[in-house]
């Protein structure tokens, strides 16, 4: 099955969110909830410090064990390749402007649609561009996610398409988001939860997160994040 995999931003509340100690503030506005996420990070200056990001990552699609390595060099080139056992099974690359996807079937390119959710997705801090790429974050409230307050903003796309994030209310950080998603298979469900915290090089990375896809479930964890060493740029071009 084709299945594009998008590395989103991993947050989590169950590590670094401490516990609920204070009520929340219900007069913040979605830009305000936005800005208190990004100051969770680690705060603009750190996070544009990284520019080059190397991730690897172990996935368990439904029973499936897989390995991912994943490429990003900010603002907008990606490149992920999914391993099982001994074979590369599917290949993901975006350069910015045009995107391939590629399986043991063949290469196609990605449609419009894919295209946006690479831009999307190949930055780990897309929060930083929600301004510059025209998404509007409005306020929905405060709600109850498990243990923990939360803050639930409603982020719209610059086709309108919309997505709903949940962020920690006391530690700011994002901990789901829920989507509806146009894929090769049709339009599903998509949902990610974010978890287990990490700070690399000042900026909090997650290093868990739980996708539901469809029918599908997908686990993702990381095994090793390189901030500090840059890769050469061609891996990104395509033919």
């Amino acid at each position: 099955m084709k299945f594009i995999f998008t590395l989103l931003l991993f947050t989590s509340f169950f590590a670094l969110l401490g516990q609920q100690t204070k009520e929340l503030d219900e007069s913040l506005t979605g830009d305000e909830v936005v800005e208190k996420y990004i100051q969770a990070l680690g705060g603009k200056s750190a996070i544009k410090n990284i520019k080059y990001c190397k991730i690897k990552l172990d996935i368990f699609l439904d029973d499936v064990y897989m390995q991912g390595f994943l490429y990003q060099k900010e603002p907008d080139n990606y490149l992920m390749y999914v391993v099982l056992g001994d074979d590369t099974i599917q290949t993901h690359i975006f350069n910015g402007k045009k995107g391939k996807y590629k399986d043991i079937e063949g290469e196609t390119e990605f449609y419009a649609e894919e295209l946006d959710e690479f831009r999307y997705n190949a930055t780990n801090f897309i929060e930083l561009y929600f301004h510059k790429l025209g998404f509007v974050a409005e306020m929905q409230g405060i709600e109850k996610l498990g243990e923990y307050d939360v803050y639930k903003v409603e982020i719209t796309k610059q086709d309108e398409r919309k997505q709903i994030i949940y962020y920690e209310g006391n530690s700011g950080l994002k901990v789901k988001t829920i989507e509806k998603k146009e894929t090769r298979e049709g339009r599903v469900d998509y949902s990610v939860v974010y978890r287990k915290y990490k700070i690399i090089k000042g900026v909090k990375f997650p290093f868990e997160k739980v996708v539901r896809y469809g029918k599908h479930k997908i686990i993702m964890n990381v095994v090793a994040i390189d901030v500090k060493n840059k890769f050469n740029d061609n891996i990104f071009k395509i033919k």
